[in-house]
C-alpha cells in the first residue's frame, strides 16, 4: 500500500489527510469559494467545548454570560478566555 501524500497538485481533493472540509476551508481563505455555514452558530457550538474544557482546567463548574460572552464573577477561570498573542499575531479588541 503506498502512502498518499499530504497535498498532491494534479489531484487536490484525493488527499486522505487532506479531508474536503480542510481543503474547503482552505479554498475560502483564497476567495475561492463562499463559507458552507454560518460563522456565529459555529462560535456559539466551539465555545461550549471550550468551556468544558476550561472548567476541567480550574476543576469547578464555572457560569457563562453568554449574552456578554464572559465568566462572571470566577476571576481565575475568566482569565483563561484569553491569552497574550505573540506580535504579530494581535487579535483587534471588540467593540
Amino acid at each position: 500500500m503506498q502512502a498518499v501524500p499530504y497535498f498532491d497538485r494534479n489531484h487536490p481533493m484525493r488527499s486522505e489527510q487532506d479531508g474536503p472540509w480542510q481543503r474547503w476551508f482552505v479554498d475560502c481563505v483564497q476567495g475561492k469559494r463562499e463559507l458552507p455555514l454560518e460563522l456565529d452558530a459555529s462560535h456559539q457550538a466551539t465555545v461550549w467545548c471550550h468551556l468544558a474544557n476550561l472548567a476541567y482546567l480550574v476543576g469547578r463548574k464555572i457560569r457563562w454570560d453568554g449574552a456578554r460572552e464572559e465568566i462572571p464573577g470566577d476571576p481565575e477561570a475568566a482569565s483563561r478566555l484569553a491569552r497574550e498573542r505573540r506580535r504579530g499575531y494581535e487579535l483587534p479588541s471588540p467593540g
